[in-house]
C-alpha cells in the first residue's frame, strides 16, 4: 500500500512525498527489492544520482523471486544514471 502511494506521489511528481513513503515502507520490509527500486526511481526524479545509484545497486542484490524483467528495467535504470 505505502509503495502504491509512492508511485502516485511519484507521477505527481511530489518527490519528497514519494521518498518518504517508500522509506515508511522499507522500515516495514528494509530488504524488499520493489522498493529498494523505486526508492532509486525516487532519488532519480530527485536528481540524487549516487543516492539512486545505491539504491539501485541495493535493489539489484536484493531477492526478485526470479522476476527477471524487473531486474532488467532496474538495470537499465542504473545504466541511464549520469
Amino acid at each position: 500500500m505505502l509503495l502504491d502511494l509512492a508511485r502516485d506521489e511519484l507521477k505527481l511528481k511530489r518527490h519528497d512525498a514519494a521518498r518518504d513513503a517508500v522509506r515508511r515502507s522499507l522500515a516495514l520490509y528494509p530488504d524488499d527489492s520493489r522498493g529498494l527500486a523505486l526508492l532509486g526511481e525516487t532519488f532519480a526524479a530527485l536528481g540524487e544520482a549516487d543516492s539512486a545509484r545505491a539504491a539501485f545497486t541495493r535493489a539489484l542484490a536484493a531477492d526478485w523471486h526470479g522476476d527477471t524483467t524487473r531486474v532488467a528495467d532496474v538495470r537499465a535504470k542504473l545504466a541511464r544514471l549520469p
